[in-house]
């Protein structure tokens, strides 16, 4: 869908970043900012920033979590969840889903 039509998936989007509960254990990663966006972080953001690129462990505990939250809201930080080969994970059902591989006809995006 993303290659046949952007559009369609991009206003499905969230125009503002979703707020939902931080793991400790999770890690945060810098998305690419703009020398403007840059200039525009206080001096314990910018610190905040160094820190991340500087550290090998860039877990959510060990920085300041409000200024954390604040770079979050803003769009410039992400947040990795590190996932390891013993973890298990349970996909609920998709209630209303109507799966259309028994057509009679190809469908170009179903591939």
């Amino acid at each position: 869908m993303w290659k046949l039509n952007k559009s369609i998936a991009k206003d499905l989007l969230p125009t503002q970043p979703v707020d939902f509960p931080i793991e400790p254990w999770w890690g945060v990663c810098l998305v690419n900012f703009t020398l403007e966006e840059f200039k525009k972080l206080s001096e314990e953001e910018t610190a905040t920033i160094d820190k991340i690129c500087k550290e090998e462990a860039n877990s959510y505990v060990l920085f300041d979590m409000k200024i954390i939250d604040d770079l979050y809201k803003r769009g410039l930080v992400y947040f990795d969840v590190p996932v390891y080969t013993d973890d298990r994970f349970k996909v609920s059902r998709l209630e209303g889903f109507v799966s259309n591989k028994d057509q009679s006809y190809e469908d170009p995006i179903e591939e």
